[in-house]
């Protein structure tokens, strides 16, 4: 695979959201995107807090991942959330699970489309 094509893969899997999301924001999101699809969303959320030696605690990093069925077309597709590099504690992008070796266009329409829809539906956010 071409370099460019494995840029324009991930781009296309690649969702980045208008303003970074806690975790309640991020699971209000889900919540949007599942009764709009029409789909389900089924997924985890792990959120990690420090115990810090002084007797406070620290919020560390939101993680989100899961999968996300579109009940009219059938596509399925798995999903992480991606981080900003900086802040661990907000999510700035999803991203679906491209299969690896393989070219966008070797991918399922049904799956782009999906991506595709969770990228408009997010937009409207």
């Amino acid at each position: 695979m071409a370099p460019e094509n494995l840029d324009d893969l991930f781009e296309r899997s690649t969702i980045a959201l208008p303003r970074q999301l806690g975790l309640k924001e991020a699971e209000d999101l889900l919540s949007y995107l599942a009764m709009n699809l029409p789909g389900r969303i089924s997924y985890t959320a792990n959120y990690i807090r420090n115990s810090m030696p002084d007797g406070s605690t620290q919020d560390g990093g939101v993680k989100l991942g899961g999968m996300i069925v579109n009940d009219s077309t059938f596509a399925v597709d798995s999903f992480e959330s991606i981080h900003d590099g900086i802040d661990t504690t907000k999510i700035a992008a999803i991203r679906f699970s491209p299969i690896p070796g393989y070219e966008l266009s070797e991918h399922r329409p049904e799956n782009i489309q999906l991506w595709d829809d969770v990228r408009a539906l997010i937009e409207k956010y």
